[in-house]
This record gives structure tokens, C-alpha cells and sequence, in this order.
């Protein structure tokens, strides 16, 4: 069984990167930067557009 932890970067490089993305850095810049899954992606997607 696969835990949804494992599915996700840590927490601390994903609130970097969504800070980034709502400065104006792309999604596909920000993805190569910090070598993330379109796992991690979507989340950022998510809690941008969602909160």
C-alpha cells in the first residue's frame, strides 16, 4: 500500500514553489526548479485556484 506522503514532495518545497508560481513563475519553470511530480503539480494548481 502506498502512502499519500509518499505521492508528494516535502512541505517546505512545495510552499516554496507555490509562492514562486504566485509571483509570476510558470508552472513548468517552477516543476524544473524544484524536480516535482505532475503529482505535485496538480496539488500546487489546486491549492492556488481552489484557497
Amino acid at each position: 500500500m502506498v502512502k499519500i506522503d509518499d505521492e508528494y514532495s516535502d512541505d517546505t518545497i512545495l510552499h516554496k514553489a507555490i509562492e514562486l508560481v504566485k509571483i509570476g513563475k510558470t508552472y513548468g519553470e517552477v516543476q524544473n526548479k524544484f524536480n516535482l511530480s505532475d503529482n505535485d503539480i496538480n496539488l500546487i494548481d489546486f491549492v492556488i485556484n481552489e484557497f
